[in-house]
């Protein structure tokens, strides 16, 4: 990824808006390539806001210490649902309270970590409607004041 940022930079010439980590669970990476990476895009200017996806199991104490330390003050969390058949219907690696656990860690007083986003899909076509409110209920009805 360096390399290839070296080979663009020149042709770069807007203002560095946001700086956006995702794709292929970037997470996963370790915290002191994420800080370099970080770091060398910032030679193209300062963002206003820079993000990384995560998986709920990624959002230890420690990494997301280690991520504001390397100037991520976004994060966005891959909760996908908060029911656990829908989990085990996709698939997921997280379990049933893990993505609320990362959710609540972001979002801890004191943890300097926010904004957040979370997402949530439907776990199956024939799914009835009304179970969507009721996958993001447990986190769209947290008060974050």
């Amino acid at each position: 990824m360096l390399a290839e940022l070296e080979q663009r930079a020149e042709r770069y010439s807007g203002a560095l808006a946001s700086i956006y980590l995702g794709g292929g669970t970037p997470s996963l990476w370790r915290p002191d390539c994420i800080a370099r990476a970080i770091a060398e895009i910032r030679r193209l200017g300062e963002p206003r806001e820079v993000t990384i996806e995560a998986n709920p199991t990624d959002c230890t104490d420690e990494l997301l210490a280690a991520w504001r330390a390397a100037g991520i003050n976004r994060i966005s969390i891959g909760v996908q649902s908060l029911q656990p058949e829908e989990l085990v219907t996709l698939g997921r690696d997280h379990r049933f309270g893990d993505g609320r656990a990362a959710i609540d860690r972001v979002l801890a007083p004191g943890s300097r970590s926010a904004p957040i986003s979370f997402s949530a899909f439907r776990a199956e076509r024939r799914r009835p409607r009304s179970s969507s409110s009721s996958t993001c209920d447990p986190i769209t009805s947290r008060s974050t004041s």
